[in-house]
C-alpha cells in the first residue's frame, strides 16, 4: 500500500468512528429523553390529573364545569415531536355553551413537555368571550411541580 492508500484509509477509520460516537451520543439523548417524558407520563396520571379533577369538583360545586384533556408525546418522522401534557379547560357558568366550540376562548391549565430542556412548560389563559391573554407563565423542573404548585398557579386564574 502507498503512503496515500495509508493515509486515506486513516481518514475514512476517524470519520467512522466519529460517526459511531455521534450515532452513539444521539441515542443516548433520545433515551435519557424518553426516561424524562415516562416519568412526566407517570407523575401526570398519578398526581396532575387527580389533583386537576378535585380542583374541577371545586368549581362544579359552584355552577362552573371543567374538562381534562391529555396528549400523548409522539415523536415519529416528525422535525419536532408532538409534547405530551395536560389541559384543564374551564366552562364558566356565563358560558353559553360547553362543548368544544369556541375552545380558544376559555380559560385553561396547561402543563406541557419541553422534551428537550426536561422542563415543565405551564401555560395559563384567562380568555373569556370578552377577552383575555394566553401566557407561558414559566417553566419548571419536574420534580418542583407537585399539588400545592397546581393548586397555587389555578389560583392564578
Amino acid at each position: 500500500m502507498s503512503e496515500i492508500d495509508n493515509a486515506v484509509g486513516g481518514v475514512l477509520e476517524a470519520f467512522n468512528t466519529s460517526q459511531t460516537a455521534k450515532k452513539r451520543e444521539l441515542e443516548d439523548a433520545i433515551k435519557a429523553e424518553d426516561e424524562w417524558i415516562a416519568a412526566f407520563d407517570v407523575k401526570r396520571r398519578e398526581l396532575f390529573r387527580p389533583t386537576l379533577e378535585a380542583l374541577g369538583e371545586k368549581l362544579r360545586a359552584k355552577e362552573h364545569d371543567y374538562n381534562i384533556v391529555e396528549s400523548q408525546f409522539r415523536r415519529d418522522n416528525r422535525a419536532i415531536p408532538d409534547e405530551s401534557g395536560i389541559r384543564m379547560d374551564l366552562y364558566l357558568s356565563t358560558d353559553r355553551t360547553r362543548t368544544g366550540i369556541g375552545m380558544d376562548r376559555r380559560p385553561y391549565l396547561q402543563l406541557k413537555t419541553h422534551h428537550r430542556s426536561r422542563m415543565v412548560h405551564l401555560y395559563l389563559s384567562d380568555m373569556t368571550d370578552k377577552g383575555g391573554v394566553v401566557s407561558k407563565e414559566g417553566e419548571y423542573p419536574l420534580e418542583k411541580v407537585d399539588d400545592n404548585f397546581i393548586k397555587e398557579k389555578f389560583i392564578l386564574l
